[in-house]
């Protein structure tokens, strides 16, 4: 028996990879894994003890007879709301882009005047702005690429995450976040 296809189903949050996930699990030719290089449910790297993520990868992609094994990779990103898409700053944007995230606290409730520009899964308000005024707030790091974030997890790798193995997940997770890169630089050109 040769060995089963492997494939990834990267996708952006809400747009049906969970379904297309189970429904490729569902099927008798097929083994869909579900996040595991997530924190959700086990099997996952960081509950299954491994020290090495390609020998999880190995293990977990060897299939049991199948003709296809592979799992969901889902991206940060945020999505812009109607006044996002109307806002001068992200007016560029596409209406859904990846963000380097790493907060536990979020904005509950927006205060007089403020408007709501982007959301995600994780969170709710990810980007903000005063009405009329160019005051903005981001909950994703707007001013940290993918490297940055990298260097600032292995120095806090104490404070971020409980043990080795999550902390190498969150390192495999992280993606470039190419329009939110350049965020500050969009600012400084049309407020400055």
């Amino acid at each position: 028996m040769s060995d089963p296809l492997r494939f990834v189903i990267l996708c952006l949050g809400r747009t049906g990879s969970t379904h297309l996930q189970s429904m490729l699990d569902f099927h008798s030719q097929a083994r869909c894994h579900a996040e595991i290089f997530g924190d959700g449910k086990p099997p996952t790297f960081a509950t299954s003890g491994d020290d090495d993520p390609k020998a999880f990868l190995d293990r977990m992609l060897a299939g049991g007879g199948e003709r296809a094994v592979g799992f969901k990779l889902p991206i940060n990103s945020i999505e812009l709301t109607p006044e996002g898409r109307a806002d001068p700053l992200f007016e560029d944007f596409p209406d859904r882009f990846h963000v380097q995230l790493g907060h536990n606290d979020r904005v509950s409730e927006l205060g007089p005047g403020w408007l709501d520009l982007a959301s995600s899964e994780l969170c709710p308000t990810q980007a903000i702005r005063l009405a009329g005024k160019p005051v903005y707030g981001t909950q994703f790091h707007s001013e940290m690429d993918e490297e940055r974030l990298r260097e600032r997890i292995l120095v806090f790798l104490n404070d971020y995450v409980p043990d080795e193995a999550t902390h190498r997940g969150i390192l495999w997770r992280l993606r470039p976040s190419i329009e939110a890169d350049r965020l500050l630089q969009l600012f400084l050109e049309r407020y400055a």
